[in-house]
């Protein structure tokens, strides 16, 4: 009949949009994946709305290879799930965040009246606050690297990428090299 086929479909759709949000969230964290990361990088490049000026910010855990020696994985879970929580503090209820990778996040914002230094400060702010009233015997102490941009057309957003990933590899070259507490 058309009500069992309506509930059917009706189901179906649920169905769908769960499984759709759960394959594209990181299972440890909560956070978006690499795969809606790279969904949303699709999504910049394909939409051609030039009144929106893009902020894009990458971060690097520093010292979860210490953290995973000194302490174990468990700690290196705890560290990067802390980092999470952090961006979903800073940026959750304004941006797209994301896990990409082992100890590498993207946060994808818009820009209104803010410097792109503004809104990095945020990032380690919120890092200075987690560690003061962290029992933890780590830090969680991370590298960032972002760039801003209008999607014009021809804006290659991978390149975009490549251009936050080098300055992030560059501030990381001049971060604490010692994430545990004394």
């Amino acid at each position: 009949t058309s009500t069992q086929s309506g509930m059917t479909l009706g189901v179906l759709i649920v169905t769908l949009n769960f499984m759709t949000d759960e394959v594209s969230k990181d299972t440890l964290t909560g956070l978006n994946n690499r795969l809606a990361f790279d969904s949303l990088l699709k999504e910049i490049e394909d939409e051609k709305d030039t009144s929106k000026n893009w902020f894009m910010l990458m971060i690097d855990v520093n010292g979860l290879k210490a953290t995973n020696d000194e302490y174990g994985h468990e700690a290196g879970d705890s560290l990067i799930s802390g980092t999470a929580g952090v961006i979903k503090e800073t940026y959750g209820e304004k941006g797209h965040c994301f896990r990409i990778g082992g100890d590498e996040f993207a946060v994808f914002t818009f820009i209104d009246n803010q410097s792109d230094t503004d809104i990095c400060d945020k990032i380690h702010d919120e890092c200075d606050r987690y560690n003061a009233s962290s029992e933890k015997t780590y830090y969680i102490d991370i590298s960032t690297g972002s760039v801003s941009f209008i999607n014009e057309d021809g804006v290659d957003v991978n390149k975009k990428l490549d251009e936050a990933d080098d300055i992030l590899y560059q501030n990381k070259r001049y971060k604490r090299k010692n994430i545990i507490k004394k």
